[in-house]
């Protein structure tokens, strides 16, 4: 539950701290750029406020980005990858096996909590944050830009099914970006490159969104 909380008593801190200011309320003067203040502590011992805030013109929250699936920021190239080149899903009845490829570390990584993760899932978080989930979703044709599709069907059985037949390798350099491969039951082999998508920009602004 951990990212709900982080988002949540993020929020409700910044609320406070406006309503302290309106109200008059004052912190010590080196809370921000003190020996032992807030950037000392969180931006390796950067101490000149002033020039941090000298270029904000807007609200940071108008900056935010909307990822167009709903999965783990590791994941999303991924699923990129797969629902760019295989617009119309797989049947599971179709696949033999799958292999996902991609670098160790980094963007498309396998380092996160939970990315690795095999089923069964036993929430929407968890499902999210797996590779494997994630990528055979996709693969599948599932509804994965919608919320209620992960929050309703992370136990999904022909996601499972097909997640167990799935393997996780590494690349030898991030150069190689992500690769695919879906070994069908008719002896063919679809293999899915992120070198093969045109573009593989994903963010959309998020006043056009919402």
């Amino acid at each position: 539950m951990e990212v709900y909380l982080q988002a949540g008593l993020t929020a409700r801190a910044g609320i406070n701290a406006t309503g302290f200011a309106g109200a008059g309320g004052e912190a010590a003067p080196g809370t921000l750029d003190g020996d032992y203040g807030f950037l000392n502590a969180f931006m390796c011992g950067h101490h000149n406020a002033g020039a941090l805030i000298a270029d904000m013109t807007e609200l940071g929250i108008l900056t935010a980005r909307s990822k167009p699936f709903l999965a783990c920021w590791v994941n999303r190239n991924t699923m990129l990858v797969i629902r760019s080149l295989q617009p119309g899903g797989r049947a599971p009845s179709q696949i033999e096996r799958v292999t996902v490829t991609r670098p160790a570390t980094g963007e498309n990584g396998y380092d996160g909590p939970g990315i690795m993760a095999d089923p069964p899932y036993r929430s929407m978080i968890q499902a999210a944050m797996s590779a494997k989930f994630t990528s055979i979703s996709a693969l599948l044709g599932k509804p994965v830009t919608e919320l209620r599709y992960i929050r309703e069907s992370f136990g999904d059985r022909d996601v499972e099914e097909i997640t167990k037949k799935t393997s996780l390798l590494v690349t030898e350099s991030d150069a190689d970006g992500i690769k695919v491969e879906v070994h069908l039951k008719d002896g063919r082999t679809l293999t899915m490159h992120s070198a093969d998508v045109p573009d593989m920009s994903w963010d959309t602004d998020i006043e056009v969104r919402f």
